[in-house]
């Protein structure tokens, strides 16, 4: 065990998911220790972040959800127009399914929503920035991380939030390999691929958007997706690649 009597929960990376995991572990009285590579909890970026009736009923259990409405665009309408110009609507539905979940789908930008998070957190000192994992160590009394500026940390568990490319999954494959070259197949290391590249950013609202508007063009290889915010636009255009990545 990491402690004399206690169960501890390393956590790699300190995005929506990694902070959502440390409420969780909070309420639910659970020791954990959160290692952020960057050197701010809520860094500006990435253009924002949707919010759907359940990420709504988790945020609504940790005691973030009244904050996150308040700073969130409620999606009120959507319209779509094909690359035929052919255009349809999906009026009210967005209302429908709030109504029917209780909670409603909304937008808000990535750091306004990771600041909610981290201010929810009654205990910051389990919050540790500048702390990027290079190597994990596994045996069988629990696991050690050391980080690139030479610290080592231990616990009970390892959890990866440390996004897309993935120190956590890595260290994962190559102790795994270590151990047993059947666990992982060659395949895995590649079911994680991108077909399409996106565009994205935030600008001050203009006439004709209004707030929780969804709009969305397709074509051929192409579309493009803009969102009304408070006060704010999201916007998005998304290609597809010549190949797969």
């Amino acid at each position: 065990m990491a402690g004399a009597d206690r169960f501890r929960v390393i956590i790699a990376g300190g995005g929506l998911a990694g902070l959502t995991l440390a409420n969780a572990l909070e309420k639910a009285d659970i020791d954990y220790v959160l290692l952020e590579a960057r050197n701010t909890i809520a860094p500006s970026v990435g253009a924002s972040i949707g919010i759907f009736p359940n990420g709504g009923r988790i945020l609504d259990q940790l005691g973030c959800f009244d904050e996150i409405s308040k700073e969130g665009a409620s999606l009120v309408s959507s319209r779509m127009r094909d690359r035929n110009g052919v255009s349809f609507s999906l009026g009210d539905s967005s209302i429908l399914v709030a109504a029917r979940a209780n909670y409603a789908s909304m937008f808000l930008e990535r750091e306004v929503a990771l600041r909610i998070l981290y201010e929810n957190l009654q205990s910051k000192s389990r919050i540790n920035l500048q702390k990027k994992i290079s190597v994990v160590d596994h045996t069988q009394n629990g696991v050690t991380v050391t980080c690139e500026d030479g610290t080592s940390i231990s616990g009970d568990v390892l959890i990866g939030c440390d996004g897309v490319h993935s120190v956590v999954r890595n260290e994962m494959w190559r102790l795994a390999h270590l151990h047993d070259q059947t666990s992982f197949s060659p395949s895995d290391k590649d079911l994680l691929f991108a077909e399409y590249k996106c565009l994205f950013g935030i600008s001050t609202a203009i006439n004709g958007i209004a707030d929780g508007e969804l709009s969305v063009n397709y074509d051929q290889g192409f579309s493009t997706m803009v969102v009304g915010g408070k006060q704010k636009i999201f916007w998005f255009v998304f290609k597809k690649m010549d190949k797969i990545w």
